[in-house]
């Protein structure tokens, strides 16, 4: 059976292509909480995850933070900015410590003409990309704070709703209230009132900075029902 989109994405890049582009790029040890470039800026560079995760937000009207993504091991972010020369059109910053490698944009574009494979990859993300911008609208547009609370926490966790596992609890370690406001485009207040009914219904645990998922399949449902 041909992978999907989504399980190529998965793969990501082969060894032999993930170790040629390591050995191009500067190497580069971030703590968390390092901004790899902001919104606006004009670098033209593109990063190599070799450890670690980050994610990629944006600034709101009203000056919130929303977050995009997040990428991890084996991916590569700020990829556009090599490509197209224009400013960064996000934010990406270290959610844990990273290992990485910093990849001009000369040599970033001389790798992809060696490696078509590389560039359809990089198409297929910004394909997946942009489906994911559009479900997203759709979810702002209809999903309750709790149903987005819902499906956030399942997706941080790294559970399916459609298939959840009910056998044990899921720790989702170092986020804050305000962070998981950016993930679900709500207000902290919103997010924290949706905590407190989870928290009373023993659906989730919090602790400072962590959520332990206790009850995963009632957490799958609410992403389909209001709360």
């Amino acid at each position: 059976m041909t992978d999907s989109p989504v399980d190529q994405l998965r793969a990501a890049l082969s060894a032999e292509e993930r170790a040629e582009l390591q050995q191009l790029g500067i190497p580069v040890n971030l703590a968390a909480g390092t901004v790899l470039f902001s919104e606006g800026d004009t670098t033209t560079h593109a990063v190599l995850i070799k450890e670690g995760q980050v994610k990629v937000v944006s600034t709101g009207p009203q000056g919130q933070e929303v977050v995009l993504a997040t990428r991890g091991p084996s991916e590569v972010v700020g990829e556009m900015a090599p490509l197209d020369g224009r400013p960064r059109s996000a934010t990406v910053v270290a959610v844990t410590p990273v290992e990485g490698a910093i990849v001009s944009a000369d040599l970033f574009n001389a790798f992809l003409d060696r490696h078509p494979r590389v560039m359809r990859f990089l198409l297929l993300q910004v394909a997946q990309r942009l489906r994911d911008a559009d479900h997203r609208r759709v979810d702002l547009a209809t999903l309750t704070v709790g149903a987005r609370v819902a499906a956030t926490l399942l997706e941080l966790a790294g559970l399916d709703p459609r298939n959840p596992d009910q056998a044990e609890a899921h720790p989702i370690p170092d986020i804050s209230q305000t962070e998981l406001a950016g993930y679900v485009g709500a207000s902290r207040e919103a997010v924290a009132k949706v905590l407190r009914e989870l928290r009373t219904k023993k659906i989730i645990t919090t602790g400072r900075r962590s959520i332990v998922i206790d009850d995963v399949p009632a957490l799958a449902a609410l992403t389909r029902m209001n709360m």
